[in-house]
């Protein structure tokens, strides 16, 4: 198996554990025909309708990171499936607006990473990005909370 196999299969395993945590809570999961920066779009019609854009990032173990080409999609909830290999899977949700919260805290958007290549990205977790990202792990409630918020509505993450 070579690289590309194994990225192409982390992938799909992020996809997969994404849609299973969204069925969980409730919703249903579409792919639009092509990529081109939405990878899913989770919606529901009850109680009322609601639909959300996700871009997926999957990682066999950790990984976050900030994208400035992301930023052009209204509403479009960052999604982060991480320990897809060896661990319990995770997945953190958020509003774009909510990485780049995070990556400014960090100062990653102070580095030549964020400002000449408008992305910055990291492997390895310190406390500090834990803490950040821990309000932003789903379950059936939070994901609730996240797609059914609209999108111009301030979202502050809470623990459920």
């Amino acid at each position: 198996m070579g690289l590309r196999d194994d990225v192409f299969r982390i992938e799909m395993l992020g996809l997969h554990q994404v849609a299973l945590s969204l069925v969980e809570a409730g919703y249903e999961v579409a792919t639009p025909r092509w990529d081109s920066g939405v990878d899913v779009i989770a919606f529901r019609s009850t109680p009322r309708f609601v639909a959300r854009p996700l871009q997926i990032k999957a990682a066999a173990s950790f990984s976050f990171g900030v994208y400035r080409k992301y930023s052009r999609f209204p509403g479009l909830i960052m999604t982060y499936a991480m320990h897809l290999r060896g661990g319990d899977p995770a997945i953190y949700a958020m509003p774009y607006s909510d990485t780049i919260a995070i990556a400014d805290a960090l100062a990653w958007t102070k580095t030549p990473s964020w400002i000449k290549g408008g992305a910055y990205s990291t492997r390895r977790t310190t406390g500090r990005l834990t803490a950040l990202l821990e309000p932003w792990r789903m379950n059936a409630e939070r994901w609730r909370r996240l797609l059914d918020t609209p999108e111009r509505a301030s979202l502050s993450p809470r623990s459920s």
